[in-house]
């Protein structure tokens, strides 16, 4: 089961309310999520209902055909029940199959893989029905931030509470944004990312000491850092996706 850092949609509503540029919203930001995820500005993913599970994302077409208000009432709490925005696997094959290609046809002719591939392929299609709740994962969000320039406002999220009962660290929002940036800094100057993790967090949480509001509590540095290992295992799963795709022959688009 993937462990990737990840915000649920109602998440990631509510965070965009904390901002300036959707500070007016009359949804708690979901029918603002909705239009950006409908433009490609932010994209989501969800598990595919196999035994890997391997993360799919959600083409911003497929949110076209998404009602605004069917969208803002699944994001929406109903008194005693959790509503959650589900998404029909079965709709997304064409994703699913290009992952599959990439990681099992490429390799068939070893006898391990064409079994797990064909244990794989069994579990996907005995539970192609089961719907599946997208997210975003945190390190496309503060991607999305960062490249949309957003000024933060206020959260509107509920203080969250570590197991102890003690406030959780604030500021995270802008600490991730700068991990972000020295995530693709670095990247671009070819530096192994994986060496590079403590030092992109003491940069980070120095950069959000200075930006966060006085007083915010911030996590050590060893804590941001296991926040980036998490985003990059996030970041290989999500590469090893586009790159099936992009071996994908031409005319090999969705058929629906």
């Amino acid at each position: 089961m993937p462990t990737d850092a990840r915000l649920t949609l109602r998440e990631a509503a509510s965070r965009l309310s904390g901002y300036r540029r959707f500070r007016q919203t009359q949804t708690r930001g979901g029918q603002e999520l909705l239009k950006l995820l409908q433009a490609g500005e932010i994209q989501a993913a969800f598990d595919f209902p196999s035994t890997v599970g391997p993360s799919i994302l959600i083409p911003a077409e497929s949110w076209l055909d998404v009602p605004s208000g069917q969208f803002q009432s699944k994001l929406t709490w109903k008194r005693g029940q959790r509503r959650q925005f589900l998404v029909e696997p079965a709709k997304y094959t064409s994703q699913y199959a290009a992952w599959f290609a990439g990681h099992y046809i490429a390799n068939a002719a070893n006898a391990e893989t064409r079994t797990s591939g064909s244990n794989e392929l069994a579990s996907a299609l005995g539970n192609i029905e089961k719907k599946r709740e997208p997210y975003i994962l945190e390190i496309e969000w503060a991607r999305f931030v960062r490249d949309a320039a957003l000024e933060q406002v206020e959260h509107h999220e509920e203080p969250a509470k570590s197991s102890g009962g003690r406030r959780a660290f604030e500021a995270w929002d802008v600490i991730l944004v700068e991990v972000a940036s020295e995530l693709l800094a670095r990247q671009g100057q070819g530096l192994n990312l994986e060496e590079e993790q403590s030092r992109i967090a003491a940069i980070a949480l120095a950069r959000a000491q200075k930006l966060s509001k006085k007083g915010a509590s911030l996590p050590k540095v060893e804590t941001v850092a296991k926040k980036i290992r998490r985003i990059l295992d996030g970041r290989d799963k999500l590469s090893a996706i586009d790159s099936s795709h992009e071996s994908r022959p031409p005319g090999g688009g969705d058929e629906r």
